[in-house]
């Protein structure tokens, strides 16, 4: 992403409708918090306004091969919440250098945790409070 204000690093508007409307992606992930920093925040509006997704803040893009990887996306249930944080893995070819595989870390990519989230009403978040009924290794959020 090159600096669209001459400042801060963002897509233009061309740029987007280039990859949504010509090369039809539904997603597209970048690493500063929006997709452009101009004052009016042109290429936000029209990602918005036109139903396409982005995801903002996703670091080490880099190391994601341009083709042959499939993303994972996984999304937090917050509620009554309009978004919030997700966490992304790349599935790469086996050949790829960059990341860590299943078993290389225990646990790897998420750490088992002892208590799953559950909602707490007075304090209207999800905090990990309740006892974990599922197998050692398996996530619950329910």
């Amino acid at each position: 992403m090159q600096p669209v204000d001459g400042k801060f690093p963002g897509a233009t508007l061309d740029a987007l409708k280039l990859l949504h409307l010509e090369r039809n992606i539904l997603l597209h992930g970048h690493e500063p918090l929006d997709a452009d920093s101009t004052p009016t925040l042109v290429a936000e509006d029209w990602l918005m306004n036109n139903g396409y997704m982005q995801a903002e803040g996703v670091a080490n893009l880099v190391q994601v091969p341009a083709t042959g990887a499939l993303v994972a996306i996984g999304f937090p249930r917050l509620k009554r919440g309009t978004g919030g944080l997700a966490s992304f893995t790349a599935i790469c070819p086996a050949d790829w250098a960059h990341g860590i595989r299943p078993g290389e870390v225990a646990e790897a990519p998420l750490p088992y945790n002892e208590k799953r989230l559950s909602w707490n009403e007075s304090k209207g978040v999800r905090e990990r409070t309740a006892a974990c009924d599922k197998p050692n290794g398996k996530q619950s959020f329910n």
